[in-house]
């Protein structure tokens, strides 16, 4: 993504939070993002010694529905998606058409019925391709 150099930078919905908490800010593809708070040495102890979290919010969303969409995303993935029953999610892998690996990915069910259509979630750092873009490769 390339961001407009004179468009406003975004911001996450946690940006008011992040600003409380004293963090330093830095661009990044057109969001103003949280880059560090206290430093990085402080901030690794702490994760290591409890917990951390990642403002994902500036990536990427897409929603992949219709005939055959749970089967297409399936292909996409290295992991079963199948397996997720609605609310849950799992880190995955989107593969390239030549194998490789394009995306570390969160998927998650996002409706009624893991056997929907409609049931997966992915979220990257750019727009996935439609079943028949992939398909036409």
């Amino acid at each position: 993504m390339v961001a407009d150099a004179d468009a406003p930078l975004l911001t996450s919905p946690l940006n008011a939070r992040h600003a409380e908490l004293g963090a330093k800010f830095a661009q990044f593809g057109g969001w103003s993002m949280p880059l560090e708070y206290t430093g990085a040495v402080t901030e690794h102890r702490a994760v290591r010694a409890g917990v951390g979290m990642f403002d994902v919010s500036h990536l990427g969303k897409a929603v992949v529905k219709g005939p055959g969409a749970a089967a297409f995303v399936n292909t996409c993935l290295t992991n079963d998606l199948a397996k997720l029953r609605p609310g849950q999610a799992q880190y995955t892998l989107c593969c390239t058409s030549e194998g490789g690996v394009g995306r570390i990915t969160w998927c998650r069910c996002a409706c009624g019925s893991p056997a929907s259509p409609a049931s997966r979630r992915a979220s990257s750092a750019r727009e996935a391709p439609t079943a028949s873009e992939t398909s036409a490769r």
